[in-house]
Protein backbone atom coordinates (compact mmCIF):
# COMPACT_ATOMS: atom_id res chain seq x y z
CA UNK A 1 0.00 0.00 0.00
CA UNK A 2 0.95 3.34 -0.79
CA UNK A 3 1.62 6.22 2.03
CA UNK A 4 -1.25 8.06 3.06
CA UNK A 5 0.44 11.11 2.35
CA UNK A 6 0.57 10.14 -1.48
CA UNK A 7 -3.48 8.82 -1.61
CA UNK A 8 -5.94 10.02 -4.06
CA UNK A 9 -9.16 10.37 -4.74
CA UNK A 10 -9.31 6.80 -6.61
CA UNK A 11 -7.15 5.37 -3.29
CA UNK A 12 -9.82 6.53 -0.86
CA UNK A 13 -12.59 4.83 -2.97
CA UNK A 14 -11.45 1.59 -3.73
CA UNK A 15 -10.47 1.33 0.00
CA UNK A 16 -13.61 2.23 1.60
CA UNK A 17 -15.09 0.02 -0.99
CA UNK A 18 -13.20 -2.95 0.24
CA UNK A 19 -13.97 -2.10 3.90
CA UNK A 20 -17.63 -2.34 3.38
CA UNK A 21 -17.43 -5.03 1.06
CA UNK A 22 -17.98 -7.85 3.51
CA UNK A 23 -21.23 -6.10 4.79
CA UNK A 24 -22.46 -4.24 1.93
CA UNK A 25 -25.24 -6.57 0.74
CA UNK A 26 -26.47 -6.97 4.27
CA UNK A 27 -26.42 -2.98 4.37
CA UNK A 28 -28.61 -2.44 1.74
CA UNK A 29 -30.97 -5.45 2.53
CA UNK A 30 -31.11 -4.34 5.86
CA UNK A 31 -32.15 -0.82 5.21
CA UNK A 32 -34.93 -1.98 3.34
CA UNK A 33 -36.18 -3.51 5.98
CA UNK A 34 -35.87 -1.28 8.86
CA UNK A 35 -37.39 1.49 6.61
CA UNK A 36 -40.63 -0.54 6.38
CA UNK A 37 -40.14 -1.97 2.75
CA UNK A 38 -41.06 -5.72 3.09
CA UNK A 39 -41.96 -6.29 -0.55
CA UNK A 40 -39.29 -5.13 -2.27
CA UNK A 41 -40.17 -5.01 -5.40
CA UNK A 42 -41.29 -8.79 -4.69
CA UNK A 43 -38.71 -10.01 -3.41
CA UNK A 44 -39.33 -10.07 -0.19
CA UNK A 45 -42.40 -12.58 -1.23
CA UNK A 46 -40.88 -16.04 0.89
CA UNK A 47 -43.90 -18.03 -1.31
CA UNK A 48 -44.05 -20.18 -4.18
CA UNK A 49 -45.06 -18.77 -7.59
CA UNK A 50 -45.96 -19.76 -10.53
CA UNK A 51 -42.74 -20.90 -13.57
CA UNK A 52 -44.25 -19.15 -16.36
CA UNK A 53 -44.26 -15.40 -16.86
CA UNK A 54 -47.27 -14.52 -17.51
CA UNK A 55 -48.86 -16.82 -14.84
CA UNK A 56 -45.81 -15.50 -12.47
CA UNK A 57 -47.04 -11.86 -13.44
CA UNK A 58 -50.69 -12.44 -12.11
CA UNK A 59 -49.76 -13.78 -8.97
CA UNK A 60 -47.49 -10.91 -7.93
CA UNK A 61 -49.76 -8.64 -8.59
CA UNK A 62 -52.50 -10.70 -6.57
CA UNK A 63 -50.12 -10.82 -3.54
CA UNK A 64 -49.04 -7.43 -3.56
CA UNK A 65 -52.74 -6.28 -3.17
CA UNK A 66 -52.96 -8.55 0.17
CA UNK A 67 -49.59 -8.39 1.24
CA UNK A 68 -49.17 -8.27 4.88
CA UNK A 69 -45.87 -7.12 6.95
CA UNK A 70 -45.01 -7.02 10.78
CA UNK A 71 -41.91 -4.56 11.23
CA UNK A 72 -39.92 -7.37 13.36
CA UNK A 73 -36.55 -6.32 12.30
CA UNK A 74 -36.87 -2.47 13.09
CA UNK A 75 -38.21 -3.58 16.63
CA UNK A 76 -35.28 -6.22 17.99
CA UNK A 77 -33.23 -2.65 16.43
CA UNK A 78 -34.84 -0.38 18.40
CA UNK A 79 -34.81 -2.37 21.87
CA UNK A 80 -31.16 -3.41 21.16
CA UNK A 81 -30.51 0.23 20.59
CA UNK A 82 -32.50 1.67 23.58
CA UNK A 83 -30.96 -0.71 26.06
CA UNK A 84 -27.50 0.51 24.69
CA UNK A 85 -28.56 4.40 23.87
CA UNK A 86 -31.23 4.98 25.80
CA UNK A 87 -30.22 6.83 28.56
CA UNK A 88 -28.22 9.45 28.25
CA UNK A 89 -24.36 8.46 28.89
CA UNK A 90 -21.95 9.77 31.27
CA UNK A 91 -18.31 10.92 30.74
CA UNK A 92 -16.10 12.66 32.85
CA UNK A 93 -12.77 14.16 32.17
CA UNK A 94 -10.12 13.06 34.26
CA UNK A 95 -6.36 13.41 34.51
CA UNK A 96 -4.31 10.81 32.84
CA UNK A 97 -1.73 10.35 35.41
CA UNK A 98 -3.15 7.93 37.75
CA UNK A 99 -3.54 8.80 41.50
CA UNK A 100 -3.28 6.22 44.39
CA UNK A 101 -6.35 5.28 46.61
CA UNK A 102 -6.36 7.69 49.00
CA UNK A 103 -5.28 10.30 46.95
CA UNK A 104 -7.32 13.39 45.67
CA UNK A 105 -7.40 16.02 42.62
CA UNK A 106 -5.65 19.24 43.78
CA UNK A 107 -7.66 21.73 43.46
CA UNK A 108 -5.98 23.54 40.42
CA UNK A 109 -6.47 20.27 38.25
CA UNK A 110 -10.22 20.80 39.99
CA UNK A 111 -10.77 23.67 38.95
CA UNK A 112 -9.87 23.53 35.20
CA UNK A 113 -11.70 19.96 34.81
CA UNK A 114 -14.83 21.92 36.31
CA UNK A 115 -14.40 24.16 33.62
CA UNK A 116 -13.68 21.95 30.34
CA UNK A 117 -16.59 19.48 31.69
CA UNK A 118 -18.81 22.65 31.63
CA UNK A 119 -17.64 24.06 28.26
CA UNK A 120 -17.96 20.32 26.73
CA UNK A 121 -21.37 19.83 28.26
CA UNK A 122 -22.48 22.61 26.58
CA UNK A 123 -21.20 21.90 23.55
CA UNK A 124 -22.32 18.58 23.76
CA UNK A 125 -26.29 19.48 24.36
CA UNK A 126 -25.82 22.03 21.28
CA UNK A 127 -24.52 19.25 18.99
CA UNK A 128 -27.39 16.86 20.07
CA UNK A 129 -24.42 14.62 20.18
CA UNK A 130 -26.32 11.85 21.73
CA UNK A 131 -29.12 12.15 18.75
CA UNK A 132 -26.11 11.62 16.81
CA UNK A 133 -24.84 8.23 19.06
CA UNK A 134 -28.16 7.23 18.68
CA UNK A 135 -27.89 6.93 14.54
CA UNK A 136 -23.88 5.69 15.09
CA UNK A 137 -25.88 2.90 16.59
CA UNK A 138 -28.22 2.31 14.08
CA UNK A 139 -25.79 2.13 11.09
CA UNK A 140 -23.73 -0.53 13.62
CA UNK A 141 -26.70 -2.83 13.98
CA UNK A 142 -27.85 -2.85 10.17
CA UNK A 143 -24.15 -3.31 8.77
CA UNK A 144 -21.73 -4.21 11.30
CA UNK A 145 -19.81 -1.10 10.67
CA UNK A 146 -20.57 2.59 11.76
CA UNK A 147 -17.96 5.75 11.45
CA UNK A 148 -18.11 9.00 12.50
CA UNK A 149 -16.78 12.33 11.81
CA UNK A 150 -15.28 15.66 13.80
CA UNK A 151 -14.95 18.58 11.30
CA UNK A 152 -14.90 22.20 11.07
CA UNK A 153 -17.32 23.77 8.58
CA UNK A 154 -15.59 25.84 6.63
CA UNK A 155 -17.79 28.85 7.07
CA UNK A 156 -15.62 28.99 10.24
CA UNK A 157 -12.64 29.02 8.33
CA UNK A 158 -10.55 32.32 7.61
CA UNK A 159 -8.03 31.85 4.77
CA UNK A 160 -8.34 28.15 5.53
CA UNK A 161 -7.58 28.40 8.97
CA UNK A 162 -9.86 28.98 12.46
CA UNK A 163 -9.44 32.37 14.26
CA UNK A 164 -8.01 32.31 17.68
CA UNK A 165 -10.37 32.32 20.18
CA UNK A 166 -11.13 30.70 24.12
CA UNK A 167 -11.99 26.80 24.73
CA UNK A 168 -15.93 27.60 24.67
CA UNK A 169 -15.70 29.80 21.34
CA UNK A 170 -13.63 27.43 19.97
CA UNK A 171 -15.74 24.19 21.08
CA UNK A 172 -18.97 25.78 19.15
CA UNK A 173 -17.23 25.65 15.90
CA UNK A 174 -16.34 21.77 15.59
CA UNK A 175 -18.81 19.64 14.12
CA UNK A 176 -19.45 15.90 14.55
CA UNK A 177 -21.61 13.61 11.88
CA UNK A 178 -22.42 10.10 11.39
CA UNK A 179 -20.87 8.74 8.12
CA UNK A 180 -22.74 6.15 5.69
CA UNK A 181 -20.42 2.79 6.58
CA UNK A 182 -19.99 2.69 1.94
CA UNK A 183 -18.46 6.32 2.55
CA UNK A 184 -16.15 5.89 5.16
CA UNK A 185 -13.68 3.41 6.27
CA UNK A 186 -10.57 3.86 8.87
CA UNK A 187 -7.87 2.01 7.16
CA UNK A 188 -4.85 0.18 8.15
CA UNK A 189 -1.31 0.00 6.49
CA UNK A 190 0.13 -2.83 7.81
CA UNK A 191 3.36 -2.45 6.40
CA UNK A 192 3.63 1.35 7.90
CA UNK A 193 2.03 0.46 11.11
CA UNK A 194 -0.29 2.98 10.53
CA UNK A 195 -3.94 3.82 10.42
CA UNK A 196 -5.83 6.61 8.45
CA UNK A 197 -9.68 7.26 8.56
CA UNK A 198 -10.99 8.45 4.71
CA UNK A 199 -14.19 9.01 4.05
CA UNK A 200 -16.12 11.10 0.82
CA UNK A 201 -18.87 13.00 0.56
CA UNK A 202 -21.25 15.49 -1.51
CA UNK A 203 -20.55 19.15 -0.75
CA UNK A 204 -23.19 22.34 -0.64
CA UNK A 205 -21.87 23.06 -4.69
CA UNK A 206 -22.82 18.92 -5.58
CA UNK A 207 -18.79 18.18 -5.59
CA UNK A 208 -17.78 15.14 -4.53
CA UNK A 209 -15.17 15.79 -1.92
CA UNK A 210 -12.26 13.07 -0.63
CA UNK A 211 -10.88 13.59 2.98
CA UNK A 212 -8.25 11.55 4.49
CA UNK A 213 -7.51 11.95 8.10
CA UNK A 214 -3.70 10.24 9.26
CA UNK A 215 -0.71 10.91 11.72
CA UNK A 216 2.81 12.63 10.43
CA UNK A 217 6.15 11.12 12.09
CA UNK A 218 5.39 13.60 15.11
CA UNK A 219 2.56 11.88 15.99
CA UNK A 220 0.06 15.00 15.19
CA UNK A 221 -2.91 14.67 13.22
CA UNK A 222 -3.41 15.78 9.51
CA UNK A 223 -6.66 16.28 7.91
CA UNK A 224 -6.19 16.82 3.96
CA UNK A 225 -9.02 16.98 1.39
CA UNK A 226 -7.32 15.09 -1.17
CA UNK A 227 -9.46 16.82 -4.21
CA UNK A 228 -8.10 20.21 -3.47
CA UNK A 229 -4.74 18.55 -1.68
CA UNK A 230 -5.18 21.53 1.10
CA UNK A 231 -4.73 20.30 4.65
CA UNK A 232 -4.75 21.46 8.06
CA UNK A 233 -1.59 21.91 10.30
CA UNK A 234 -0.72 19.32 12.34
CA UNK A 235 -3.07 19.59 15.25
CA UNK A 236 -2.53 17.80 19.04
CA UNK A 237 -5.16 15.52 19.45
CA UNK A 238 -3.13 13.01 21.32
CA UNK A 239 -2.77 10.22 18.89
CA UNK A 240 -6.53 10.03 17.55
CA UNK A 241 -7.59 10.73 13.72
CA UNK A 242 -10.38 12.58 13.18
CA UNK A 243 -12.75 9.98 11.49
CA UNK A 244 -13.41 6.84 13.98
CA UNK A 245 -14.92 3.68 12.88
CA UNK A 246 -16.29 0.31 15.31
CA UNK A 247 -17.33 -2.57 14.43
CA UNK A 248 -19.72 -5.03 16.24
CA UNK A 249 -20.81 -8.94 14.64
CA UNK A 250 -23.65 -8.53 12.45
CA UNK A 251 -26.78 -7.93 14.32
CA UNK A 252 -29.15 -8.30 11.72
CA UNK A 253 -28.30 -11.61 9.70
CA UNK A 254 -29.92 -13.34 6.59
CA UNK A 255 -31.30 -15.93 9.31
CA UNK A 256 -33.41 -12.81 11.01
CA UNK A 257 -34.27 -11.47 7.32
CA UNK A 258 -35.54 -15.38 6.38
CA UNK A 259 -37.61 -15.48 9.35
CA UNK A 260 -39.17 -11.98 8.97
CA UNK A 261 -39.92 -13.18 5.56
CA UNK A 262 -41.92 -15.89 6.56
CA UNK A 263 -43.57 -13.35 9.48
CA UNK A 264 -44.46 -11.68 6.59
CA UNK A 265 -45.77 -14.85 4.56
CA UNK A 266 -48.05 -16.25 7.17
CA UNK A 267 -49.73 -13.11 8.01
CA UNK A 268 -50.07 -12.35 4.10
CA UNK A 269 -51.80 -15.91 3.65
CA UNK A 270 -54.16 -15.00 6.76
CA UNK A 271 -54.88 -11.68 5.12
CA UNK A 272 -56.12 -14.11 2.03
CA UNK A 273 -57.82 -16.62 4.12
CA UNK A 274 -59.75 -13.61 5.32
CA UNK A 275 -61.32 -13.17 1.90
CA UNK A 276 -61.59 -16.40 1.43
CA UNK A 277 -62.84 -17.60 4.64
CA UNK A 278 -66.74 -17.07 4.25
CA UNK A 279 -69.27 -19.79 3.74
CA UNK A 280 -69.92 -20.93 0.01
CA UNK A 281 -72.51 -22.49 -1.71
CA UNK A 282 -72.50 -24.52 -4.99
CA UNK A 283 -75.90 -25.46 -6.23
CA UNK A 284 -75.44 -28.07 -9.00
CA UNK A 285 -78.35 -28.58 -11.73
CA UNK A 286 -80.34 -26.66 -10.17
CA UNK A 287 -82.57 -23.37 -11.38
CA UNK A 288 -81.39 -20.22 -9.86
CA UNK A 289 -84.51 -18.11 -8.45
CA UNK A 290 -86.17 -15.69 -10.94
CA UNK A 291 -88.60 -16.02 -12.79
CA UNK A 292 -89.89 -16.56 -17.07
CA UNK A 293 -90.80 -13.59 -19.05
CA UNK A 294 -91.31 -13.14 -22.44
CA UNK A 295 -89.41 -10.55 -24.61
CA UNK A 296 -90.69 -8.49 -27.39
CA UNK A 297 -90.34 -11.35 -30.72
CA UNK A 298 -92.45 -13.21 -28.32
CA UNK A 299 -90.08 -15.52 -26.87
CA UNK A 300 -89.89 -16.91 -23.22
CA UNK A 301 -86.20 -16.29 -21.60
CA UNK A 302 -85.54 -16.86 -17.74
CA UNK A 303 -84.18 -13.64 -15.42
CA UNK A 304 -82.41 -14.74 -12.55
CA UNK A 305 -83.65 -12.90 -8.69
CA UNK A 306 -80.58 -12.51 -6.07
CA UNK A 307 -80.47 -15.85 -3.73
CA UNK A 308 -82.07 -14.65 -0.27
CA UNK A 309 -79.49 -15.04 2.22
CA UNK A 310 -79.83 -14.13 6.24
CA UNK A 311 -81.89 -14.95 9.36
CA UNK A 312 -85.61 -16.07 9.02
CA UNK A 313 -85.37 -16.59 5.14
CA UNK A 314 -87.00 -19.58 3.01
CA UNK A 315 -85.85 -20.48 -0.03
CA UNK A 316 -87.05 -22.81 -2.34
CA UNK A 317 -84.56 -24.61 -5.11
CA UNK A 318 -86.00 -26.89 -7.53
CA UNK A 319 -84.22 -28.58 -10.70
CA UNK A 320 -83.36 -26.96 -14.22
CA UNK A 321 -85.72 -28.39 -17.25
CA UNK A 322 -83.93 -29.81 -20.11
CA UNK A 323 -84.57 -31.41 -23.48
CA UNK A 324 -84.48 -34.94 -22.57
CA UNK A 325 -84.38 -35.72 -26.37
CA UNK A 326 -84.13 -34.89 -29.89
CA UNK A 327 -88.27 -35.23 -29.55
CA UNK A 328 -88.42 -32.02 -27.17
CA UNK A 329 -89.27 -34.31 -24.64
CA UNK A 330 -88.65 -32.11 -20.98
CA UNK A 331 -87.19 -33.57 -17.92
CA UNK A 332 -85.75 -31.85 -14.41
CA UNK A 333 -82.69 -32.40 -13.15
CA UNK A 334 -81.90 -33.77 -9.78
CA UNK A 335 -80.85 -30.84 -7.71
CA UNK A 336 -77.97 -30.86 -4.90
CA UNK A 337 -76.30 -28.30 -3.02
CA UNK A 338 -72.95 -28.17 -1.45
CA UNK A 339 -71.38 -26.17 1.41
CA UNK A 340 -67.68 -25.08 1.72
CA UNK A 341 -66.65 -24.49 5.32
CA UNK A 342 -64.11 -21.44 6.28
CA UNK A 343 -60.46 -22.39 6.28
CA UNK A 344 -58.94 -22.31 9.84
CA UNK A 345 -56.34 -19.90 10.69
CA UNK A 346 -54.57 -22.54 13.20
CA UNK A 347 -51.53 -23.07 10.33
CA UNK A 348 -50.67 -19.40 9.64
CA UNK A 349 -51.28 -18.20 12.86
CA UNK A 350 -48.67 -20.90 14.27
CA UNK A 351 -46.21 -20.59 11.58
CA UNK A 352 -45.95 -17.08 12.35
CA UNK A 353 -45.31 -17.60 15.91
CA UNK A 354 -42.54 -19.72 15.09
CA UNK A 355 -40.78 -17.46 13.03
CA UNK A 356 -41.12 -14.26 15.38
CA UNK A 357 -40.09 -17.03 18.36
CA UNK A 358 -36.92 -17.58 15.91
CA UNK A 359 -36.14 -14.12 15.45
CA UNK A 360 -36.02 -12.50 18.84
CA UNK A 361 -34.02 -15.98 19.93
CA UNK A 362 -31.53 -15.02 16.69
CA UNK A 363 -31.28 -11.56 18.71
CA UNK A 364 -30.92 -13.03 21.77
CA UNK A 365 -34.12 -11.63 22.99
CA UNK A 366 -36.13 -14.19 23.87
CA UNK A 367 -36.70 -12.03 27.00
CA UNK A 368 -39.41 -10.25 25.36
CA UNK A 369 -41.16 -13.60 24.32
CA UNK A 370 -41.17 -15.21 27.67
CA UNK A 371 -42.05 -12.10 30.06
CA UNK A 372 -45.72 -12.75 29.67
CA UNK A 373 -45.62 -16.85 29.90
CA UNK A 374 -47.01 -17.95 32.89
CA UNK A 375 -45.41 -21.60 32.55
CA UNK A 376 -41.63 -20.34 32.20
CA UNK A 377 -39.51 -20.50 35.52
CA UNK A 378 -37.56 -18.05 37.11
CA UNK A 379 -34.52 -19.66 35.48
CA UNK A 380 -35.51 -19.94 32.19
CA UNK A 381 -36.51 -15.60 32.35
CA UNK A 382 -33.12 -15.01 33.78
CA UNK A 383 -31.50 -17.06 31.58
CA UNK A 384 -32.63 -15.51 28.37
CA UNK A 385 -32.45 -11.64 30.27
CA UNK A 386 -28.72 -12.58 30.68
CA UNK A 387 -28.33 -13.43 26.96
CA UNK A 388 -29.76 -10.07 26.09
CA UNK A 389 -27.77 -8.22 28.33
CA UNK A 390 -24.63 -10.27 27.13
CA UNK A 391 -25.13 -9.25 23.53
CA UNK A 392 -26.25 -5.22 24.36
CA UNK A 393 -22.62 -5.21 26.16
CA UNK A 394 -21.02 -6.20 23.34
CA UNK A 395 -22.61 -3.46 21.43
CA UNK A 396 -22.19 -0.85 24.65
CA UNK A 397 -17.90 -1.88 24.61
CA UNK A 398 -17.86 -0.34 20.80
CA UNK A 399 -20.04 2.49 21.59
CA UNK A 400 -18.00 3.30 25.21
CA UNK A 401 -15.17 3.24 22.77
CA UNK A 402 -16.67 5.54 20.32
CA UNK A 403 -18.02 7.91 22.89
CA UNK A 404 -14.32 8.36 24.40
CA UNK A 405 -12.93 8.98 20.93
CA UNK A 406 -15.34 11.86 20.62
CA UNK A 407 -15.26 13.15 23.81
CA UNK A 408 -11.36 13.25 23.78
CA UNK A 409 -10.65 14.19 20.15
CA UNK A 410 -13.54 17.35 20.61
CA UNK A 411 -11.50 18.22 23.75
CA UNK A 412 -8.27 18.33 22.32
CA UNK A 413 -9.01 20.24 18.96
CA UNK A 414 -10.15 22.75 21.31
CA UNK A 415 -7.30 22.63 23.30
CA UNK A 416 -5.34 22.82 20.20
CA UNK A 417 -7.44 25.95 18.85
CA UNK A 418 -7.12 27.75 22.06
CA UNK A 419 -3.50 27.41 22.39
CA UNK A 420 -3.89 25.19 25.20
CA UNK A 421 -2.85 21.98 23.06
CA UNK A 422 -0.18 20.97 26.62
CA UNK A 423 -3.29 20.29 28.46
CA UNK A 424 -3.70 17.39 25.65
CA UNK A 425 -0.26 15.57 28.05
CA UNK A 426 -2.72 16.31 31.40
CA UNK A 427 -6.28 14.97 30.66
CA UNK A 428 -8.58 12.06 29.31
CA UNK A 429 -12.20 11.04 29.15
CA UNK A 430 -14.16 8.41 30.53
CA UNK A 431 -17.52 7.15 28.83
CA UNK A 432 -19.98 5.33 30.45
CA UNK A 433 -23.35 4.11 27.90
CA UNK A 434 -25.49 3.01 30.81
CA UNK A 435 -27.40 -0.51 29.98
CA UNK A 436 -31.28 -0.50 30.08
CA UNK A 437 -32.99 -3.58 29.99
CA UNK A 438 -36.28 -2.28 30.28
CA UNK A 439 -38.94 -2.75 32.70
CA UNK A 440 -38.76 -5.88 34.66
CA UNK A 441 -41.82 -7.86 35.84
CA UNK A 442 -41.71 -8.00 39.51
CA UNK A 443 -41.67 -11.97 39.38
CA UNK A 444 -38.00 -11.75 37.19
CA UNK A 445 -36.68 -9.27 40.12
CA UNK A 446 -37.55 -11.75 42.33
CA UNK A 447 -36.00 -14.51 40.66
CA UNK A 448 -33.19 -12.41 40.20
CA UNK A 449 -32.75 -11.82 43.76
CA UNK A 450 -33.13 -15.19 44.68
CA UNK A 451 -30.34 -16.51 42.32
CA UNK A 452 -27.61 -13.70 43.81
CA UNK A 453 -28.79 -15.76 47.57
CA UNK A 454 -28.22 -18.70 46.45
CA UNK A 455 -24.91 -17.77 44.37
CA UNK A 456 -26.04 -18.88 41.25
CA UNK A 457 -25.75 -15.26 40.04
CA UNK A 458 -23.23 -12.51 40.27
CA UNK A 459 -24.35 -9.29 42.12
CA UNK A 460 -23.16 -6.91 39.73
CA UNK A 461 -24.43 -9.10 36.70
CA UNK A 462 -27.95 -8.68 38.58
CA UNK A 463 -27.38 -5.19 38.85
CA UNK A 464 -27.16 -4.79 35.33
CA UNK A 465 -30.18 -6.98 34.70
CA UNK A 466 -32.34 -4.70 37.24
CA UNK A 467 -31.36 -1.68 35.39
CA UNK A 468 -29.59 -0.08 38.56
CA UNK A 469 -26.85 2.41 36.30
CA UNK A 470 -23.55 3.01 38.15
CA UNK A 471 -22.74 -1.30 39.33
CA UNK A 472 -19.15 0.14 40.66
CA UNK A 473 -21.08 2.68 42.34
CA UNK A 474 -23.66 0.74 43.94
CA UNK A 475 -21.18 -1.94 45.20
CA UNK A 476 -18.85 0.70 46.88
CA UNK A 477 -21.68 1.60 48.39
CA UNK A 478 -23.40 -1.31 49.65
CA UNK A 479 -19.77 -2.63 50.84
CA UNK A 480 -19.15 0.38 52.83
CA UNK A 481 -22.08 -0.57 54.96
CA UNK A 482 -21.22 -3.85 55.45
CA UNK A 483 -17.29 -2.75 56.44
CA UNK A 484 -18.97 -0.60 58.68
CA UNK A 485 -21.19 -3.26 60.67
CA UNK A 486 -18.02 -5.59 60.87
CA UNK A 487 -16.23 -2.89 62.45
CA UNK A 488 -18.94 -2.03 64.89
CA UNK A 489 -19.05 -5.60 65.76
CA UNK A 490 -15.24 -6.00 66.41
CA UNK A 491 -15.52 -2.90 68.55
CA UNK A 492 -18.37 -4.26 70.67
CA UNK A 493 -16.49 -7.21 71.09
CA UNK A 494 -13.82 -5.70 71.81
CA UNK A 495 -15.26 -3.39 74.54
CA UNK A 496 -16.80 -6.49 75.87
CA UNK A 497 -20.59 -5.49 75.04
CA UNK A 498 -23.28 -8.32 74.76
CA UNK A 499 -26.62 -7.54 73.16
CA UNK A 500 -28.09 -10.25 71.15
CA UNK A 501 -30.26 -8.06 69.68
CA UNK A 502 -27.77 -5.21 68.38
CA UNK A 503 -25.67 -8.09 67.17
CA UNK A 504 -28.19 -9.70 65.05
CA UNK A 505 -29.07 -6.13 63.40
CA UNK A 506 -25.78 -5.58 62.30
CA UNK A 507 -24.84 -9.50 61.09
CA UNK A 508 -28.33 -8.29 59.04
CA UNK A 509 -26.56 -5.21 57.62
CA UNK A 510 -23.52 -7.96 56.59
CA UNK A 511 -25.94 -10.05 55.04
CA UNK A 512 -27.52 -7.52 53.43
CA UNK A 513 -24.20 -7.31 51.41
CA UNK A 514 -25.02 -10.26 49.59
CA UNK A 515 -28.28 -9.83 48.79
CA UNK A 516 -27.37 -6.37 47.46
CA UNK A 517 -31.04 -4.63 46.98
CA UNK A 518 -31.86 -3.74 50.11
CA UNK A 519 -29.82 0.12 51.42
CA UNK A 520 -27.56 -1.60 53.65
CA UNK A 521 -28.20 0.93 56.26
CA UNK A 522 -31.41 2.35 56.33
CA UNK A 523 -33.34 4.73 58.32
CA UNK A 524 -35.29 1.99 60.09
CA UNK A 525 -32.29 0.08 60.81
CA UNK A 526 -30.11 2.80 62.33
CA UNK A 527 -33.38 3.82 64.57
CA UNK A 528 -33.77 0.49 65.96
CA UNK A 529 -29.68 0.37 66.36
CA UNK A 530 -29.33 4.15 67.84
CA UNK A 531 -32.43 2.52 70.40
CA UNK A 532 -30.53 -0.27 71.16
CA UNK A 533 -27.31 1.38 71.77
CA UNK A 534 -29.31 3.85 74.15
CA UNK A 535 -30.31 0.85 76.52
CA UNK A 536 -27.04 -0.39 76.67
CA UNK A 537 -25.82 3.11 77.70
CA UNK A 538 -27.73 3.72 80.33
CA UNK A 539 -26.24 0.28 81.84
CA UNK A 540 -22.89 1.41 81.15
CA UNK A 541 -21.07 4.92 81.29
CA UNK A 542 -17.96 3.17 79.51
CA UNK A 543 -20.60 1.78 76.57
CA UNK A 544 -22.31 5.28 75.67
CA UNK A 545 -18.62 6.94 75.66
CA UNK A 546 -17.57 3.60 72.74
CA UNK A 547 -20.53 4.10 70.42
CA UNK A 548 -20.52 8.61 70.89
CA UNK A 549 -16.67 7.58 69.57
CA UNK A 550 -17.97 5.45 67.26
CA UNK A 551 -20.32 8.73 65.94
CA UNK A 552 -23.33 5.72 65.60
Amino acid sequence: MKAFTEFEDKDITENVTAANSDYADDLEANAKFLSGDHWQDGEGWAGALPESAPDRGQAIKKIKALFTSQNVIKSITERHKSAVIGKSPEWTVTPKEALSEDEAIDEGHQQDIDEIEAALTGWWYKQEAHATLEQWVSYLLAGSRAVLRVYIPNGFLQGGKVANGELEEQLNKIRIEVVSPDMGAVIANKEQSTKAGMISFTNIDDEEVFEISYLNEEGKTIIKNVSSGTETDPLELGGHLSIYEGSRDLFITEQIRQQNKLVNKALTMMNNNVDSGFLERVFLNAQPPGEWKTNDDGNEYFKPTPYAVGPGTTNFIGGAEYEKNDQGEKAITNPSVTFREPVPNNTFVEAKSEAYASILQEAHQMHALISGDATASGESRIQALSDFIMDAESTKATLDSAGKWLIETVMYLAFDLSGNESKTELYKATFDSRLDPGTIPAEMRKAIINQVDEGLLSRDTAMSMLGIDDVDAELAKIDSAAQQAIELLKDLRDANINSKTLTQRLIGIIIADKQFITEALEDADLTAIDGEIEAQSNQNAQEADLFNELGV
